[in-house]
């Protein structure tokens, strides 16, 4: 209700999006589409080549489901949308309930883990910021590929864009003398990924909304027992651009 009611709210949200990657929203409506309804709040609904309003629950016979995340399994942290050249900057999900056992929130922070690789080994983090990954994802509604590498850095050699999903993934089509050296370095930020210093571990509740920065910021979820209560999310995206395009609006007509 504050972001609803307040544009000094709503600025605090999109700065926050901007700067830290991770905001939590706390009494949402637990009416279908209201994730949807609260991103034409801030700016505009992405379209993807999923649902734009998108259900993300357990299904019959779930090792057969069409993702992980429709499972009860481990979600390992990632990015969405890598397949498209341009992914979504701000991926938000919206508990309409959640009453299992397990199934915690977790984040990544991908800036802080490029920054350790390239400390730590710079050859690997400069193969990752040259190799194109191959990554596929498909829908009823379309069959989405991309060749873009996990770092994905601008003129000035600054990394803008953590690409990383285990899920969507294809295997390496390299020079036989490349593949050795870019799997070397794809282990190591894997391992930089899973290590428990570099992740943050939280329960989202019923009403809760979590949007990320998906040009930054992993995210994934422990696995859950659905004997133990049902849990039901909807998820929808937006552009990161439009998330700036608000905030200088909103400091534009405070100024006036």
């Amino acid at each position: 209700s504050d972001i609803r009611q307040s544009e000094t709210a709503l600025l605090a949200w999109c700065e926050a999006i901007r700067d830290y990657g991770l905001t939590i929203v706390r009494g949402a409506p637990n009416e279908d589409g209201e994730i949807e309804r609260f991103a034409n709040h801030v700016a505009f609904v992405r379209e993807t080549v999923y649902d734009r309003l998108h259900t993300v629950r357990a299904t019959p016979g779930e090792y057969n489901a069409y993702n992980v995340a429709s499972t009860t399994l481990e979600l390992k942290p990632h990015t969405d949308m890598p397949c498209y050249n341009n992914p979504p900057g701000v991926q938000m999900f919206h508990f309409l309930i959640n009453e299992s056992e397990g199934g915690d929130n977790t984040a990544v922070d991908g800036f802080k883990v490029a920054a350790q690789l390239k400390e730590q080994d710079p050859e690997a983090y400069e193969v990752l910021s040259k190799t194109p990954v191959h990554f596929k994802i498909s829908s009823s509604k379309g069959d989405l590929q991309s060749r873009a590498p996990h770092l994905t850095l601008d003129t000035q050699g600054n990394l803008q864009v953590f690409r990383y999903s285990n899920q969507v993934a294809q295997p390496a089509n390299l020079p036989p003398n490349e593949v050795e050296g870019f799997y070397r370095a794809y282990q190591k930020l894997g391992k930089l990924v899973e290590d428990p210093s570099n992740m943050v571990q939280f329960r989202l509740n019923t009403g809760d909304m979590m949007a990320t920065n998906n040009l930054r910021v992993m995210h994934g979820r422990r696995a859950y027992d659905p004997s133990t209560g049902e849990r039901h999310l909807q998820l929808s995206y937006m552009d990161m651009d439009d998330v700036m395009s608000r905030i200088r609006m909103i400091k534009g007509a405070q100024a006036a």
